[in-house]
């Protein structure tokens, strides 16, 4: 036993001083990372260099694409968008594009419009028309209006969206008057009186926005920076809130709304869900007046209304009532909220004048597939 520990240690010590020797291959750091010092040096070990290693060349896999190749192009691209009689161009540049800058913009010739934000799931849809008093615009977010289909139908819609149309309303040209006298009125631009019945305002573009409860944050980013908080958005009433008019520069006003599900809506007998469908639309234009003139009543401190929404008498028998000496204007904003939920017995005449009293005139809805959009 003694022979064969001898012998190990003699071999120990042989290989030891073969290493200080330099007998043995040492392993060699490269000169670059002995310049990083030794808190960054690899303790690891390295494979020695083989002299006969020849490199193995590198194989790149090759796949091979058996899908069909699409043409259809990305929401970005798609320029053209025809759903039906309308077709939809997207505008790269326009008044429209810096309103709402986050946003995708298509619009028809007659001034149908989609407004699809990149940034958030918020669609709008309506119409912007021009008149000789500037441009009056009623946008509604699509999740509204398929309520009020679902509401009427007790179907799923699915994704659509819709609006009373504006470009062949009989009034336009009256209704844009004066929803742009009444922002001169807010502006102090002119005073009250008897005038108004026949003032011509200076051209005013005017934007009366209905979204739901709770989109006051998306919104705020979706339009011009700084244009308003989402804190700056009051309680109306029971339920509904909205922000004050806001000026948007280069005479672009915005009168923003959010509405619980159902506002406004008919109560009518049943048979006559078209019929409903049009005038719940259209009251839309009545319902954006009445908002603008509570609007421009709270803020030049005049006390002769008590809703921010107020009554048709409430506004004739105030300085704003002038506004609505127009014949026809008066027609159809001579019909109380209570005058909309008619109940039999009524003739199918009578039922129809109602909504066309309640509608403001509008007889026709437009709706658009936003499937076609995406």
């Amino acid at each position: 036993m003694s022979n064969k520990h001898e012998i190990l240690r003699l071999l120990v010590a042989g290989t030891l001083a073969a290493t200080e020797a330099g007998c043995l291959p040492q392993q060699k750091i490269p000169e670059e990372e002995q310049a990083l010092g030794p808190d960054v040096l690899s303790t690891s070990p390295r494979p020695l260099p083989s002299e006969t290693a020849v490199p193995r060349p590198t194989l790149t896999p090759t796949f091979v694409d058996t899908s069909t190749p699409t043409t259809e192009p990305t929401p970005a691209e798609k320029t053209r968008v025809v759903d039906g009689n309308l077709v939809f161009e997207l505008k790269g540049s326009g008044q429209l594009t810096e309103l709402f800058p986050t946003s995708r913009i298509y619009q028809t010739e007659r001034g149908d419009t989609v407004i699809i934000d990149n940034e958030s799931d918020i669609r709008l849809a309506g119409q912007v028309i021009e008149t000789q008093y500037g441009s009056f615009s009623l946008l509604m977010q699509d999740t509204r209006y398929q309520e009020y289909k679902r509401n009427q139908y007790h179907t799923n819609p699915g994704e659509v969206a819709g609006y009373a149309n504006l470009a062949d309303h009989p009034l336009i040209e009256e209704i844009s008057r004066i929803a742009s006298t009444l922002v001169e009125l807010h502006d102090r631009e002119v005073g009250f009186g008897s005038g108004l019945a026949n003032h011509q305002p200076q051209p005013k573009n005017f934007y009366f926005i209905t979204l739901h409860p709770g989109t006051s944050y998306p919104l705020s980013r979706m339009l011009p920076p700084g244009l308003f908080r989402p804190v700056d958005v009051r309680e109306l009433y029971y339920l509904h809130s909205g922000l004050p008019l806001l000026n948007a520069g280069d005479n672009n006003y915005f009168l923003i709304r959010f509405l619980p599900a159902g506002v406004p809506s008919f109560k009518t007998t049943p048979g006559y869900d078209i019929e409903k469908l049009n005038a719940s639309m259209g009251r839309v234009i009545r319902y954006g007046l009445v908002n603008l003139i509570g609007d421009v009543h709270q803020y030049r401190g005049m006390r002769y209304f008590e809703s921010p929404v107020p009554s048709y008498e409430q506004i004739t028998s105030s300085p704003f009532g002038p506004l609505l000496l127009n014949p026809q204007i008066d027609y159809y904003f001579s019909q109380s909220d209570e005058a909309l939920g008619v109940e039999p017995p009524y003739s199918h005449e009578e039922v129809l004048t109602i909504l066309e009293h309640g509608g403001f005139g509008a007889t026709e809805t437009v709706e658009i597939d936003l499937t076609k959009f995406d």
